[in-house]
């Protein structure tokens, strides 16, 4: 997926599927508290027909990077958050005929989640 910020006041972004792969097996679930959302993520649900949600997944946002450097003068490890504009991710998921809908969020700084993109399967 691709993701650009349009308009960083009103949290607009525009989200672009790049390439699609299909393989067999399950990927590997790892577990995150859903009550602490954080902010270097986006989150992606996938949900049935009737709403319900089949699976929760996140990814590093790519637009929150943070980097560790070696400060020159004190050779102490630092840190920067930089944001950029764009960037690319990519989200492994469980798929079945059940699938229908997959939606993609980002946390705001209320630490809540946000919808940026919808769409049916």
């Amino acid at each position: 997926m691709k993701i650009q910020l349009i308009d960083s006041l009103a949290e607009n972004y525009e989200l672009t599927m790049m390439d699609v792969n299909y393989a067999e097996g399950v990927s590997k679930k790892i577990p995150f508290s859903e009550n602490e959302y954080e902010p270097q993520y986006i989150y992606c649900e996938l949900l049935d027909s009737g709403n319900n949600r089949q699976e929760m997944v996140k990814s590093v946002n790519p637009l929150n990077r943070f980097f560790e450097y070696t400060d020159e003068r004190s050779n102490e490890i630092k840190g920067k958050n930089v944001k950029t504009d764009t960037g690319e991710f990519t989200v492994r998921f469980n798929l079945n005929n059940e699938s229908k809908y997959i939606i993609f969020y980002i946390v705001t700084s209320q630490r809540k989640l946000t919808p940026i993109y919808t769409a049916e399967i």
